[in-house]
């Protein structure tokens, strides 16, 4: 509920607008600890004379076919199965003609979509699995078995049949394979499959056609728990592994380092030590008296 202060020519208005349409959005008032004019729960002309009710709380009401539905707001989503109208003002005693129609533009970008989509795994394959023979450089996962094997089951899977439907191949709804592994959709093809048999159009996208198969193996390597995300844990793992062992082996060189250094530093001292003892030992033998032969 919304309500508004209105500083009218005749004094000050409370409004009171309910957020919600139909029947369902009726306002109630109530007051407690003195009622400041607002003498009853519920309005009623002639009574609550504080209180106007503007627009009062009510359906939308139609006809078809002389039987009455109601809503609460301006859409009919549930009197005829599978048919969705809104009325955009009330025109009672006006009969209108309704025509249905099948309309295939949800379905046309429905399979545009899956073309499309593809074509972004396609591209996305090969640029992380290219080698550039001018610069000799490769992308992340060039070589890399779990993005091949991918890339040869979708290829499959694209160029399968699918056994049982009236349709069975993506070239019988135009979808057709390009030189660099993509695709692309003729939409007037799959125009005049959809206007003769959707339900075939469906089969070939549903969980058992090649729609499906798709989506089957795009989860089975890309999702959560997919492969790829899989091998990434596992290679990640293997990284944290090697840090550890880096770190222990930094330590243990740092450990070996300060040893030899300590040793070093003895062995530079005894050097020094002995120098000065060869010095001492030098001048004392120079002096003492040499002994000639008579």
């Amino acid at each position: 509920m919304r309500a508004t202060l209105l500083n009218t020519t005749a004094g000050v208005r409370l409004t009171l607008t309910s957020s919600k349409s139909g029947e369902d959005g009726a306002i109630t008032v109530g007051s407690s600890g003195g009622d400041g004019g607002l003498s009853a729960l519920h309005y009623q002309p002639g009574i609550d004379e504080q209180l106007q009710q503007v627009d009062p709380a009510q359906n939308a009401t139609i006809e078809i076919d002389g039987y009455p539905f109601s809503s609460s707001s301006n859409v009919f989503a549930e009197a005829i199965d599978g048919v969705s109208f809104a009325v955009s003002k009330a025109e009672p005693g006006t009969v209108f003609g309704v025509s249905v129609a099948l309309d295939n533009t949800a379905a046309t970008a429905a399979v545009q979509n899956f073309v499309t989509r593809y074509n972004v795994l396609n591209a996305a394959i090969k640029s992380y699995s290219r080698y550039d023979a001018t610069t000799q450089t490769g992308g992340p996962l060039l070589g890399d078995a779990t993005v091949r094997a991918l890339s040869q089951q979708a290829r499959v899977i694209m160029g399968s049949s699918v056994e049982g439907g009236a349709l069975k191949t993506l070239q019988s709804v135009g979808i057709t394979s390009s030189a660099d592994g993509s695709f692309k959709l003729d939409a007037t093809k799959l125009a005049g499959v959809l206007a003769s048999d959707p339900s075939a159009v469906n089969a070939l996208f549903d969980t058992e056609g090649i729609g499906g198969q798709i989506v089957k193996l795009t989860d089975d390597y890309l999702g959560a728990q997919g492969r790829i995300a899989t091998k990434q844990d596992n290679l990640n793992q293997q990284l944290k592994d090697i840090t550890k062992q880096q770190t222990a082996l930094d330590r243990r060189m740092d450990m070996v380092e300060a040893r030899y250094r300590a040793q070093f530093t003895a062995l530079d001292t005894l050097i020094s030590q002995l120098s000065s003892t060869s010095s001492y030992l030098t001048q004392q033998l120079a002096a003492l008296p040499s002994n000639s032969s008579s």
